[in-house]
């Protein structure tokens, strides 16, 4: 009885730790009645213009075939939609609260109205049944966009033909926002087509929406510049066969608007002053960017901030290279910042303001560094004609690794190597005097800096990285700069002239420095070098030595470089 009784517990303890499994054949037999459903739901701001018809789904229900067990149902991803125990999807909501312009998913104290907006794209939900499960992918749709995709895609095949040509399809393209009223409440195609009205990033959304879908070369255009556009206007350049057009149809008043599409010579904008051009913006699709003379009969003598920036930004378009003529005198800055792809911009020989040294550009009489195009990278050696850096001369330039700036330089410009987050390494002259506001804003890799005794001025903006090290010599003006804002300072050993052992006192070994120097026996650190020129004539030769020692003689009271 005692054998029996123990086997029987054995067998029910064994079924309870391993149940029987599914055969093969029987979870084969299970199938859901459908892999994929859509929903489709409204959002609150909508629902007062749109119903959603009954030939679109705004709930499902799945069901298992092959069994009779009752199945267990979840959402396990995207969470876009509800699923209950009968298997029936519905969309989800997220609820807001609002107090004011400032809105939250938790209710708050103060924050009185409530909206519901749908949870759009895709879930996947789960069946579980008889040791099987069975997923399937439910995607909630949002039917303001569906019904304003629809408008467009039949606009589409009824007005923009085959047989149109390129400026009469663009033209109708153009005069389809114009069919709605402008609208400050709405700046995309659905709001203006569900409600009936938009603003110009409306107009232009429907605009590319329609270039699309005719297979055409586009971009958002930031319009900003545009004679009498407001702020932040926007419209569409497209591109065919090389050319350039701006359709337009963002400006204001009721139904049917006026709407605007013409050719831009060259793919650039430009406005006039006088005789001259001032070319403020490029929407073309060239890598290698001529600026032009001339444009339309207009002298062109201005480059504008941003010339290249927005079509990067919208069209994802890099320029490599730029030309600019002899015409141009004025070149503002930012005209090439953040142009990431940018190695060089060449300057006629003819100009007479500009020149360029290996795609740099200079003043003509080399002693300002203008701009250093984005695209270059590792290390860079500023001209010795240089005597400032420009403002925002280096800007944005995040391939840079080092700079070393030359005796003659006296002014860092503003801005100068703002942006610059890869500049590790950056040697300053001994004859720079000031360092302008933001001249090392976000320039993250650049740890630390020293900062020669000749600098008497740093703006106190210069720096926005508290965790640089400003190194210099003691009672320096970047001693004080430093001790201000709370950087951490680091006191360099003061050098002596004529100390090229860097001992602290000047002796015979100083000028036998020297001479080993010059035979190459021994190589002088930089610092020693600073110090070995003591007749001042910019070159480390055996004259240096022989000073050395006829001050130690007592023949001469000073070196010329101490005078």
């Amino acid at each position: 009885m005692k054998k029996l009784l123990s086997l029987t517990l054995a067998v029910i303890f064994t079924f309870c730790l391993f149940p029987a499994s599914i055969s093969a054949s029987a979870a084969s037999s299970l199938s859901l009645n459908a892999e994929y459903a859509e929903l489709f739901t409204v959002s609150e701001r909508d629902s007062d213009a749109l119903t959603i018809p009954d030939s679109l789904n705004q709930s499902f229900t799945f069901k298992v075939t092959g069994t009779e067990s009752k199945v267990s149902w979840r959402v396990t991803s995207g969470y876009t939609v509800n699923i209950d125990s009968n298997g029936t999807v519905t969309p989800a909501y997220d609820i807001w609260y609002h107090k004011g312009n400032v809105s939250s998913t938790f209710p708050m104290d103060g924050y009185t109205s409530m909206t519901k907006e749908p949870k759009l794209g895709e879930s996947v939900i789960e069946a579980r049944v008889d040791g099987v499960r069975l997923s399937a992918t439910v995607v909630s749709r949002d039917y303001a966009e569906y019904y304003a995709e629809e408008v467009l895609n039949k606009f589409a095949e009824e007005k923009l033909t085959d047989n149109l040509s390129t400026e009469e399809l663009l033209d109708a393209i153009c005069s389809f926002p114009a069919q709605y009223d402008y609208s400050p409440y709405y700046s995309g195609y659905v709001g203006m087509i569900v409600h009936g009205g938009g603003d110009c990033w409306a107009s232009t959304s429907a605009i590319n929406y329609l270039c699309d879908l005719k297979g055409l070369k586009y971009h958002t255009r930031n319009a900003v510049n545009d004679p009498g556009a407001g702020g932040g206007h926007r419209n569409t350049a497209v591109i065919v066969d090389g050319e350039v057009y701006v359709l337009d149809a963002g400006y204001s008043g009721t139904a049917p608007r006026y709407y605007n599409v013409y050719k831009l010579t060259g793919g650039f904008s430009y406005t006039v002053s006088g005789n001259n051009a001032r070319i403020y913006m490029y929407d073309g699709d060239q890598t290698v960017v001529n600026i032009p003379e001339t444009i339309n009969g207009y002298t062109v003598t201005t480059v504008g901030k941003h010339l290249l920036y927005y079509n990067q930004l919208y069209a994802d378009f890099y320029a490599t290279e730029v030309t600019i003529p002899s015409t141009v005198t004025y070149i503002e800055p930012y005209a090439f910042s953040d142009i990431e792809k940018l190695e060089n911009i060449y300057i006629d020989d003819n100009n007479t303001v500009y020149k360029d040294v290996d795609g740099v550009v200079y003043s003509k009489d080399g002693k300002t560094l203008e701009i250093f195009p984005n695209g270059k990278s590792g290390n860079y050696t500023v001209e010795p004609t240089a005597e400032k850096i420009g403002d925002y001369a280096f800007y944005y330039s995040k391939k840079l690794s080092s700079v070393k700036i030359p005796e003659g330089v006296k002014t860092i410009g503003e801005g100068a190597f703002g942006d610059c987050s890869k500049l590790e390494s950056l040697e300053l002259p001994e004859s720079l005097e000031s360092i302008s506001c933001f001249a090392f804003y976000n320039t993250g890799s650049l740890k630390e800096i020293t900062i020669p005794a000749s600098v008497t001025e740093i703006d106190e903006n210069a720096f926005n990285d508290s965790s640089i090290i400003i190194k210099g010599y003691k009672d320096s003006y970047a001693q004080s700069f430093a001790e201000s804002k709370n950087y951490t300072f680091e006191e360099l050993s003061s050098l002596l002239i004529g100390d090229t052992d860097l001992d602290g006192e000047l002796s015979i070994r100083d000028a036998t420095e020297i001479q080993k120097h010059l035979v190459k026996d021994i190589v002088l650190s930089e610092d020693a070098l600073k110090v070995a020129d003591v007749d001042a004539d910019g070159d480390i030769i055996v004259s240096d030595a022989t000073m050395i020692q006829q001050k130690l003689a007592g023949l001469i009271d000073k070196f010329p470089a101490e005078q």
